[in-house]
């Protein structure tokens, strides 16, 4: 990375950098993720001690376990059916339980200590589209400097203002970075009445009727959990523990949209947008969970986990390069070059912001069975609440505009995380059937509901730094796992397999005249396991 300097601006968040962090990845152990994750009232394996921590109470013996694998992400764009995929080497797992054997004659049977690092997403995916249609990004640039605030506090940013040296930097008002690359590379237009002055309207670029698109994206990083355990067992009846989660976060994209502008059958040149993004920092979750024993081959399992707290900053950098007609008293001319952000001296600069975010409390209900001495079922059904998720300042001061919306002009709020997030559910099934005393096949099945309405969208604010315009609402997902097993002595190996799905919507810009482009998502997980038992 070139050096830069750095800027804040007045804005630069939107809901979508939140939307992250909701979601979990089932994985784990490859006995978890073999089962499809449905062991939350089973227990006994250490990818339950997060979601319902209790788990680690059924142990009886100490625990060392090691997991990694490969995943492939694949992304076809439906409208050229191509697909693209990439494949990255994880280590998903490493974990340790220590269990204190209390004695018989004690309420407390076990008590149990355990440590657990997992890898709870994994971001790493590409993919590129092109498509063509009558909108254009400029159009909603032009909307973002209508609705800027002037020197003289009035709607429409002045063309001016874009001049500055200090554009870029001034807070007096907040102006947008990405207006500002516009208007300098002619993509943007000053609107002005019948005595030639300017009536604070912007318009994209003009004249044009028809544009060819084209975006690639190339996204990596993890959130990854630490977690560290107290739990115990009560008469062997009753499981108690919790869970204190330390989280790392890491997430990075760049990004390449391409704009090829038509008049009828003139070529009037075209852009390319380039960004790069990036959101690091650290979160703390904690959760509390119970097992209870209704009968020697079933058990029920409860837990609860409070609202996740994340410490993040977000660094981006842009680029405009641009070769454009302009119609001018002259004639027509080609106008080339290449913006990007700078500061008062003239140096390319980055914008970087930190800030917090909130994520909803979760709720698990689990069951599991042991029937035969040889097969064990496991179902549960998982609650989350996304609207209840919060963006606050760094300071912890909550930014309203975010979480409750924007008024739009009949007085309604939207674009907030109110309107945007919605409930979740996940529900899970799976089963282990153990052929011999050594050798065990599990099978397991989740499916997801999406947590983003349908008519979520990404505000771009007037005086956002923000460069990047494109959001992507997920649907609903499914995932189907398969594993073996095999132990010997106090040694045990595990495998599985998983493959998940999910179509999404994705959007390279706010406009009411665009259809979602469909993305199909694939992915396919082999994970492998390895653990000794003492």
């Amino acid at each position: 990375m070139a050096a830069s300097a750095l800027a804040v601006s007045a804005s630069a968040q939107t809901i979508y950098e939140a939307a992250n962090l909701i979601d979990s990845d089932l994985n784990g152990t490859a006995r978890y993720v073999g089962m499809g994750g449905a062991m939350n009232a089973l227990g006994g394996d250490v990818s339950v001690i997060r979601s319902n921590p209790a788990g680690i109470g059924v142990y009886r013996s100490n625990d060392l376990v090691f997991s990694f694998g490969t995943n492939t992400a694949s992304t076809s764009f439906d409208l050229d059916g191509n697909k693209y995929r990439k494949t990255s080497f994880s280590f998903d797992n490493a974990a340790f339980v220590y269990a204190v054997d209390m004695g018989r004659k004690r309420p407390v049977r076990f008590l149990n200590f355990a440590f657990n690092y997992n890898k709870r997403r994994n971001f790493n995916r590409k993919w590129s589209g092109a498509w063509a249609d009558g909108t254009t990004q400029t159009d909603l640039i032009a909307d973002m400097a209508t609705n800027g605030i002037n020197w003289d506090g009035q709607p429409g940013y002045d063309p001016e203002q874009f001049e500055e040296d200090i554009a870029f930097v001034t807070d007096n008002p907040y102006v947008g970075w990405l207006p500002i690359m516009a208007y300098n590379a002619w993509l943007i237009n000053p609107e002005m009445d019948g005595a030639g002055n300017f009536d604070g309207f912007w318009s994209g670029y003009m004249p044009a009727d028809s544009f060819d698109h084209y975006y690639e994206v190339n996204e990596s990083g993890w959130i990854n959990d630490y977690d560290f355990n107290i739990s115990m067992n009560l008469y062997d009846r009753v499981y108690l523990g919790m869970t204190l989660t330390a989280i790392d976060v890491k997430y990075q994209k760049s990004s390449l949209y391409t704009e090829e502008i038509y008049y009828g059958n003139d070529y009037r040149g075209g852009y390319d947008l380039t960004n790069t993004y990036s959101t690091s920092g650290s979160g703390l979750g904690f959760s509390l969970g119970i097992i209870a024993r209704l009968h020697d081959n079933l058990r029920l399992g409860f837990s609860f986990s409070t609202p996740t707290i994340y410490w993040l900053t977000d660094y981006q950098e842009s680029s405009l390069a641009y070769g454009v007609d302009v119609d001018g008293v002259d004639g027509r001319e080609r106008m080339h070059g290449t913006i990007s952000p700078y500061d008062e001296y003239g140096s390319f600069m980055g914008y970087q912001y930190s800030y917090r975010v909130r994520a909803p409390w979760k709720v698990n209900l689990s069951l599991g069975a042991t029937l035969i001495n040889r097969l064990a079922l496991g179902a549960e059904w998982e609650f989350q609440n996304a609207a209840k998720t919060s963006i606050m300042y760094d300071d912890g001061v909550l930014i309203d505009v975010l979480n409750d919306g924007y008024f739009a002009g009949d007085g309604s709020l939207i674009g907030g995380i109110k309107q945007s997030f919605k409930k979740q559910n996940t529900f899970k099934i799976g089963g282990e059937f153990r052929v011999t005393p050594s050798f065990a096949v599990r099978a397991g099945f989740n499916y997801v509901t999406s947590f983003m309405d349908e008519g979520a969208f990404k505000y771009m604010e007037s005086s956002s730094a923000r460069t990047d315009t494109e959001y992507e609402n997920a649907h609903d997902r499914w995932s189907v796992a398969a594993g073996l097993g095999y132990s010997k002595n106090h040694f045990y190996i595990d495998l599985a397999y998983q493959f998940m799905k999910y179509d999404s919507d994705f959007y390279p810009y706010d406009n009411t005249s665009i259809a979602p482009l469909l993305l199909g998502n694939r992915e396919h997980q082999a994970l492998m396991s390895v653990g000794f038992r003492f």
